[in-house]
């Protein structure tokens, strides 16, 4: 099995970007500034933060079980597909922005689990609207990293670096 058209569509323009081209430039609005990339790595730890990812994978799957269950029952087989192909990007990524050792591995387990469920979203964008992980990789194509979360549910502000 191999990667759709539309999620080899969506490694590559990841590629084409410039990742962590804008961190410490405050060029967004409506968001939350992290001080630095320890305080970055701190809130993208935080439990609410990873509740809120896991909650969104979650939500993803029941809507792609609820509109075709046939597709559900290889969701394994295509999140085994496209894991190398997203963790790749990342290793690309973090090695051109950071010497070895400088992000915490839980930092760069935080972007494979972004870039795996984007591509998992493109796998089924012919049964679902992008979502929660297309909205993550606005911030990366944006040139930051969206790393945490406050607030509730209606009234959530993101934290970027």
């Amino acid at each position: 099995m191999e990667p759709s058209n539309q999620t080899i569509g969506t490694l590559d323009r990841l590629y084409e970007i410039d990742w962590f081209s804008k961190v410490g430039i405050r060029d967004l609005e409506d968001v939350e500034y992290a001080q630095d990339w320890a305080d970055a790595e701190r809130l993208c730890s935080q439990s609410d933060y990873q509740n809120l990812k896991i909650g969104a994978a979650n939500e993803l799957r029941m809507r792609v079980l609820k509109l075709d269950q046939s597709r559900f029952e290889k969701w394994n087989e295509v999140a085994r597909t496209v894991r190398p192909f997203a963790k790749a990007v990342v290793a690309d990524k973090t090695a051109k922005s950071f010497a070895h050792g400088q992000l915490k591995k839980s930092t760069i387990d935080t972007m494979n689990w972004d870039i795996i469920h984007l591509c998992l979203e493109s796998e089924y964008l012919d049964l679902v609207e992008p979502g929660f992980f297309h909205a993550q990789a606005f911030y990366y194509r944006a040139g930051h990293f969206r790393c945490g979360v406050k607030g509730e549910k209606d009234k959530l502000r993101w934290f970027v670096i």
